[in-house]
């Protein structure tokens, strides 16, 4: 079956398959319902099939909705909706599983044909529900339109105890209904969000103001069709292809390609923005803030200073060299002072006065003539009885002492590169021997074995026999207790085992007639329908 909207692109194809099958089947009789406009027609089905509904969508929308009914029933629902319109070229939707609710959860399941027992079909005017496949199809036409399905039954708002319910009379207006769909019981049941997820998706509201176009297809069998002489209006092999039924909608502004649905108050937010005019937008720079000194004093760091290449460095150490006079060795003061200094130069701020200088340098004298004299004493050359007559040696006495630079010479000589030394301390207090504590010796733990053997005596082999035989002697008599025990239960037991078997045997009589008066009840209820079938046959042909 085909339709088509009126002065848009919007057309529709749906069809019915059976699984084993390439080719749809073949539809007879279509007609439009005159009660809500649904195109109908009538298709041949035999028992066992299983059958699977196929749609196909061509045209401009941007949200569509998809729900197949099997017997009046609610039981399958597909959505699309995309984030503006655009043209759905050959949207398919194939529908093969379907949605039962049982008492172990829901099942997404295939569906077969069955013969129709419980129900008695009666010709009529009524909506006809068993023996019927419909199809609805929602499409957004024009933003802002849905609506709700409140009516229509759902597979878990249906009623659980159908099988215990008395047979409802059910109409139909053409043929009499042969068949009915079930569902298969071997498959496994849906968790709690994928069944929470369709049935969202069927309580959901749906696109445009009602349903876009209805389809019906009615199954039945293929001697009924063709005992009522019905016309073929599709047939799969055939190249004659039936015309598209014309949907008389009213009419509303087309959708274009890429327009997305308003928001808000998007109308107030236009009107605004077109009453006043626009203004040029001008970029302003961000302003510079004042850097703070110990952001300088990180750009200053930040900025390697530049040192001179080796060549002028080797020859400021040249001249150097030449201006400097000779002078006395360092002492171990003057190591210690230049050290001192080198550590904290910050310290010594003030320059020395030539009185000053004069006066350290005779200190540093004295200094020089005690390290000397500690120097040759501690000498390992010397031997160790000098006394006050003890005539020097001629070598060290020939040994000059190197001259100190007077005050005269210090004030012309230019300022040493190093910084200003501190003045060394006068006295110092000799520093202590470093004292180095001593590790104790680890001393081992205490030896956990004793050192002298038990005096608890083994235990004898006759000892632990005498044991295993008191146990296994409790053993046997706790073992012959509850055989006794259980010889008076099954005394007692006997009675019932005989009641228990009378029951059983009686049990299963009774089944086997109620089995057979079902069957018989059936058969006349066949017969009747049968009967009343010709009746109003022979009435219709009078």
């Amino acid at each position: 079956m085909k339709v088509e909207e009126k002065g848009t692109d919007r057309r529709l194809d749906v069809h019915l398959y059976v699984k084993g099958q390439m080719d749809a089947l073949t539809e007879y009789d279509e007609y439009v319902d005159a009660g809500d406009g649904a195109i109908c027609c009538y298709v041949a089905v035999a028992e066992d099939m299983t059958p699977k509904v196929t749609t196909r969508f061509h045209g401009t929308t941007m949200s569509i909705f998809h729900d197949v009914l099997i017997d009046g029933v609610l039981r399958k629902s597909h959505r699309y909706k995309g984030k503006s319109v655009s043209h759905q070229a050959s949207k398919k939707y194939e529908t093969q599983i379907f949605l039962y609710q049982t008492a172990s959860g829901d099942r997404d399941t295939e569906i077969k044909v069955a013969p129709l027992e419980a129900l008695v079909p009666i010709q009529g005017e009524g909506k006809e529900t068993v023996g019927t496949i419909e199809v609805r199809v929602s499409v957004l036409r024009a933003f802002g339109e849905e609506y709700s399905i409140d009516g229509i039954p759902t597979y878990f708002k249906q009623a659980k105890e159908e099988e215990d319910a008395e047979p409802a009379a059910l109409t139909f207006k053409r043929l009499a209904p042969e068949f009915e769909m079930i569902g298969e019981e071997n498959c496994q049941t849906l968790d709690k969000a994928a069944s929470n997820r369709h049935r969202r998706d069927m309580t959901s509201k749906r696109p445009g103001k009602q349903p876009w176009a209805i389809f019906r297809f009615h199954y039945r069998s293929q001697a009924a069709i063709d005992q009522q002489e019905m016309e073929a209006n599709y047939h799969p092999k055939s190249k004659d292809r039936n015309a598209a039924h014309v949907l008389q909608l009213e009419p509303v502004p087309q959708l274009k390609s890429g327009l997305k649905p308003p928001k808000m108050g998007d109308d107030d937010a236009s009107t605004q923005a077109s009453s006043i005019p626009p203004t040029p937008l001008v970029m302003k720079a961000p302003p510079k803030f004042p850097t703070s000194p110990r952001a300088q004093e990180d750009e200053d760091e930040s900025t390697p200073e530049r040192s001179p290449s080796p060549e002028l460095r080797r020859a400021s150490k040249d001249e150097d060299a030449d201006e400097e006079p000779t002078h006395a060795p360092a002492t171990k003061a003057d190591n210690v002072t230049a050290s001192e200094a080198a550590v904290e130069p910050e310290k010594s701020e003030e320059q020395p006065t030539p009185a000053q200088e004069s006066e350290q340098n005779s200190k540093l004298d004295t200094a020089d003539k005690a390290s000397t004299q500690s120097t040759t004493s501690d000498s390992p050359s010397e031997p160790s009885n000098i006394n006050e007559n003890t005539v020097p040696s001629p070598a060290k006495e020939a040994t000059p002492k190197p001259s100190q630079p007077t005050p005269a010479a210090a004030k012309k000589r230019p300022a040493p590169l190093v910084l200003p030394t501190k003045r060394p301390a006068q006295q110092k207090m000799p520093l202590s021997p470093i004292v180095k504590r001593t590790k104790r010796p680890a001393t081992a733990p205490p030896s956990s074995t004793p050192s002298n053997p038990s005096n608890v005596p083994a235990t004898s082999q006759t000892q632990i026999l005498a044991e295993l035989r008191k146990k296994l002697r409790l053993a046997k008599a706790h073992r012959e207790k509850i055989a006794t025990k259980r010889a008076e239960v099954k005394e007692q037991l006997a009675v019932y085992d005989a009641q228990m078997a009378e029951e059983i045997e009686r049990a299963s009589k009774e089944l086997e007639d109620e089995q057979r008066g079902q069957s018989e009840e059936l058969l006349h209820l066949r017969e009747e329908a049968n009967l009343l079938k010709a009746f109003k046959a022979a009435e219709s042909s009078e």
